[in-house]
C-alpha cells in the first residue's frame, strides 16, 4: 500500500475503535519509516469525541538499529509504543539465531530495557514460535523482559501449529507460572495455518489474554492471522454466554466499511463465502432458507448485517435466483414498492425464472427492470416475437425480426441491412411497423456489473412531422442518434408543442438487441396507442400504464425525473427512522443531515446525491421548483455521504403550506471531480444539471413527504 493508503487504514482503524494500531515495521524500509511517521503526527494525536486515541506501535526486531528507527517513527504519537520480538522455540534457535538459550534471553532482557531507556514507556515483547517453544524457557525468558520494563506480553502462535485447547492452556500456564505477570497485560498473536487463528485467539482471550492481535479481513503472511472482524463478532455474540462476560471497544458498525478498504488497497479480495464480511455472508438463496427468513430473520441469522455496517438491499435478506420461489420474489416486490398479483406476477415470474437459469442472482436493479419492462408498458399494438442478428467485420449487419399485431394476431417478419445490429433491428421494425418516427436519443446501461448483467435500453422517438430541435448556442439543426452511457452535451431547446409528439420506450435484457428492440417497439406503441386514443377523445384507462412504481405514484418521475431503473443500493436515515418512498417526517425530525450509505462494489466508482423539494414554495404554486436542498459529490461506492464533497450545504426542510416531497437522487459520475456546484437554490433543475454534468439517468431514488409541525395531513395544495 501507499503512505496514503495506510493512512487512509489507520484513521478507519481509529474510526472502529482499535486500541493499538501496529502501523508498521519502520526498520523495512524508508517507505514504512515515513508511513508509520506519519499515522504516528495525524492518527495518533487525533482525540475523538469519547477521548479515545489509539496506541500508535512499531514493530522491531532486538536490535538497537531497529528499536531506535521504531521510537523515530512513533514517537510523535500522544500514546507511542515499540513492539519487539526475537524467536524462543528450540528450532529458530538452531537454525535461524544459531545462539544458545542464555544469549536469546539476555538479548531479549537488554534491548527492552534500551527501548525503555529511549523515553517509550510503553514495550511489547514477543517470543517468536511461543507454541512451540520450552515453557520453562518460556517462563525464563517473560519473567527477565517483565523485569526490563515490559509492559505487555505477546504470545505468537507463529506458524498455527496449536489447537484451541493448547494455546487456551499455553496462556493459562503463562500466567500461572511466570514472574511479574501480574504487572503486564497478556496478548496473542495466532496465524491461520491449520484455519485455526480466530478459534485460538478466543482460547487464549477465555485463557486470561486482554490483548488480541488480529487484523482485517485475516490478511497476513501464508494463510493470513486471526480475523478482526470473525474475533470481534464472536465476542460480541457469545461474550456473555461462553467467555465470562468479555467485551471489546469496538463501534462494530464500520466493519464493513474497513473490510472493503483493506481489499480495495492491497489487492486482496474478500472470497464470498468469509464469514461476517464475505458477500454471501447474509444472503439466503436457498428457497428453504429464504421462507425462514421472511418468517422472522433469526431462523437463519445469528447477527443482523447492520451490525457490522452493512446495508443489504432487501429487508429480508433473500437473494433471488434459479432456486427462488414465487413467494419470495412476491415478498422481494412489495419491499420495492409493486403489488402484483394473478397475470401480472406471473408474467414477470416467468421472465424472472427464465433470466435467473442464465444470472446466478438477480439485484434490485435487474428486479426493477424486468418489472418495467412486463408491467409497466402502454397499450401493446406490437407485440415482439423473435429476432435473429448477424454482425462482425466480414460485412454489414443484418437482422430478421418478428412482430406479433395485437389486434390480429398475424405474425410479420422483415429483414434489413445497417450500420451495426440494432441499427438493422429498427430498420426492420420501420418496414413491418411503417409509421415514420426520428430517433432522437438512444441510450444503453448496465443495470449491474458483470458479463452476465442486464442491459437496460433507453430511447426517445418522435413522429416526423416537422419539427426539429435546435442548439441553444449556435441555433443549429441537432439530429441525436446512438449514444451509449454519456448524456449528447448539446444543449437542445424543446419547446411544449414538440414535446408531445416526443415517445419514450425502455426495455431490458441479457441481450443487447433484444433490449433495445423491446424499447423501441415499446415506444411505438405509446406513441401508435397514443394517437388512437387521441382521435377519440378518449383515454381508456385500462390501456394505460399502471403506476404502481411509489415514484411513479408520487408523481416524482414526471416532476423532478424520468424514468430509470434503479441500480445502486441506497439508505437514507434520520436518526432511526429509515426514509422510505412517500413516508412523513416532521421538519423537528429532518434539523440535521441523515445518514447516506450507498451500495456497488467499487470504491473507485464516484457518486453525485442531490436533495430537492419540487414543491417549493407550495405545492399548488411551485414556483421555486426544484429548490435545492442538498448536493454531495465524489462519494467513493460502497461509502455514504460522510465520505463525498459537499459542495452545497444541508438545509433542513421547513415547508408553510401543504405537503412537500423531498427528494433524494443519485447519480453515477463519469469520474471524480467531474460535478460542480450549480450557482442557486431556487429554480434548480435536476435534468439539467444531470446533462450539463454527463450524469446520465439516476442509479437511485427515494423521497419522503413533510409538512409544517403543526400540519394534520390532508390533501397536498
Amino acid at each position: 500500500m501507499t503512505s496514503k493508503e495506510k493512512l487512509d487504514v489507520a484513521r478507519q482503524l481509529a474510526k472502529l475503535g482499535v486500541d493499538i494500531i501496529e502501523a508498521g515495521f519502520p526498520a523495512s524500509s524508508k517507505d514504512d519509516a515515513e508511513s508509520v511517521k506519519l499515522i504516528a503526527k495525524e492518527v495518533g494525536n487525533a482525540v475523538d469525541s469519547d477521548g479515545h486515541v489509539p496506541v500508535i506501535c512499531g514493530l522491531a526486531r532486538c536490535n538497537k538499529n531497529d528499536i531506535d528507527t521504531a521510537w523515530e517513527a512513533v514517537k510523535y504519537a500522544k500514546k507511542p509504543r515499540i513492539h519487539t520480538f526475537i524467536a524462543t522455540s528450540e528450532i529458530h534457535l538452531k537454525y535461524k539465531l544459531r545462539k544458545s538459550r542464555e544469549q536469546v534471553c539476555a538479548i531479549a532482557t537488554e534491548m527492552v530495557a534500551y527501548a525503555r531507556s529511549l523515553g517509550c514507556e510503553d514495550v511489547e515483547f514477543s517470543p517468536e514460535d511461543a507454541g512451540r517453544s520450552d515453557r520453562e524457557f518460556l517462563y525464563q525468558v517473560l519473567g527477565e523482559v517483565i523485569k526490563a520494563g515490559a509492559t505487555t506480553l505477546n504470545i505468537p502462535d507463529t506458524v498455527g501449529y496449536t489447537l484451541p485447547s493448547e494455546f487456551g492452556k499455553l496462556i493459562s500456564d503463562i500466567k500461572s507460572n511466570t514472574p511479574g505477570i501480574e504487572n503486564v497485560v497478556i496478548s496473542t498473536h495466532c496465524q491461520n495455518d491449520l484455519g485455526l487463528s480466530t478459534a485460538n485467539t478466543l482460547a487464549g482471550a477465555n485463557a486470561g489474554a486482554r490483548q488480541v492481535e488480529v487484523t482485517i479481513n485475516g490478511i497476513g503472511e501464508r494463510a493470513g492471522n486471526a480475523s478482526l472482524e470473525e474475533v470481534v463478532m464472536s465476542i460480541k455474540c457469545r461474550g456473555d454466554e461462553q467467555l465470562a462476560g468479555l467485551y471489546t471497544g469496538i463501534n462494530t458498525r464500520h466493519i464493513v466499511m474497513a473490510s472493503k478498504m483493506v481489499a480495495e488497497y492491497t489487492g486482496m479480495s474478500v472470497q464470498p463465502h468469509k464469514a461476517i464480511v464475505g458477500a454471501n455472508a447474509f444472503a439466503h438463496e436457498s428457497g428453504i432458507h429464504q421462507d425462514g427468513m421472511l418468517k422472522f430473520k433469526g431462523t437463519y441469522e445469528i447477527m443482523s448485517p447492520e451490525d457490522v455496517g452493512l446495508s443489504r438491499s432487501n429487508e429480508s435478506g433473500i437473494v433471488l435466483g434459479r432456486l427462488s420461489g414465487r413467494h419470495a420474489l412476491k415478498s422481494r416486490l412489495l419491499e420495492l414498492g409493486y403489488e402484483l398479483d394473478g397475470k401480472e406476477l406471473d408474467d414477470v415470474f416467468w421472465r424472472f425464472k427464465a433470466v435467473a437459469e442464465k444470472k446466478k442472482n438477480l439485484s434490485d436493479g435487474d428486479i426493477e427492470a424486468l418489472v418495467s419492462d412486463e408491467v409497466f408498458q402502454p397499450q401493446v399494438v406490437w407485440s415482439v416475437g423473435d429476432m435473429q442478428v448477424t454482425c462482425g467485420t466480414l460485412g454489414l449487419s443484418t437482422a430478421t425480426v418478428k412482430l406479433i399485431g395485437a389486434a390480429d394476431g398475424v405474425e410479420h417478419v422483415a429483414c434489413s441491412v445497417g450500420t451495426g445490429p440494432v441499427d438493422a433491428a429498427y430498420k426492420a421494425i420501420d418496414l413491418i411497423v411503417k409509421v415514420p418516427v426520428m430517433l432522437l436519443e438512444y441510450s444503453m446501461s448496465s443495470v449491474t456489473e458483470g458479463i452476465d448483467a442486464i442491459a437496460s435500453t433507453r430511447v426517445v422517438i418522435r413522429g416526423e412531422n416537422g419539427h426539429t430541435s435546435t442548439n441553444a448556442i449556435t441555433g443549429e439543426t441537432v439530429h441525436r442518434t446512438f449514444r451509449k452511457h454519456v448524456p449528447s452535451s448539446n444543449n437542445v431547446v424543446w419547446t411544449t408543442e414538440y414535446m408531445k409528439d416526443i415517445k419514450i420506450g425502455t426495455g431490458a435484457g441479457m441481450d443487447i438487441v433484444v433490449s433495445s428492440v423491446r424499447a423501441y417497439v415499446n415506444a411505438l406503441n405509446k406513441m401508435m396507442g397514443f394517437k388512437s386514443v387521441s382521435a377519440s377523445k378518449q383515454l381508456d384507462k385500462k390501456e394505460m400504464p399502471r403506476p404502481r412504481d411509489p415514484l411513479v405514484v408520487g408523481r416524482v418521475v414526471g416532476d423532478v425525473l424520468d424514468p430509470f431503473n434503479r441500480s445502486i443500493p441506497i439508505r437514507i436515515s434520520y436518526t432511526s427512522k429509515d426514509v422510505t418512498n412517500g413516508c412523513e417526517l416532521k421538519p423537528s425530525a429532518v434539523v440535521s443531515q441523515p445518514r447516506v450509505e450507498i451500495g456497488g462494489d467499487d470504491m473507485r466508482t464516484f457518486y453525485t446525491l442531490v436533495m430537492v423539494d419540487p414543491d417549493a414554495p407550495s405545492p399548488s404554486d411551485p414556483s421555486l421548483r426544484e429548490y435545492l436542498h442538498w448536493l454531495v459529490t465524489d462519494i467513493p461506492g460502497t461509502t455514504g455521504a460522510t465520505y463525498g464533497q459537499e459542495i452545497v450545504t444541508y438545509e433542513a426542510p421547513r415547508p408553510t403550506v401543504g405537503i412537500h416531497r423531498f427528494v433524494y437522487v443519485l447519480f453515477r459520475q463519469l469520474g471524480r471531480q467531474t460535478v460542480y456546484a450549480p450557482g442557486w437554490r431556487q429554480n434548480f433543475n435536476t435534468r439539467d444539471f444531470a446533462e450539463i454534468h454527463n450524469l446520465g439517468l439516476p442509479v437511485a431514488a427515494v423521497y419522503f413527504n413533510c409538512q409544517r409541525e403543526s400540519g394534520s395531513g390532508g390533501r397536498r395544495r
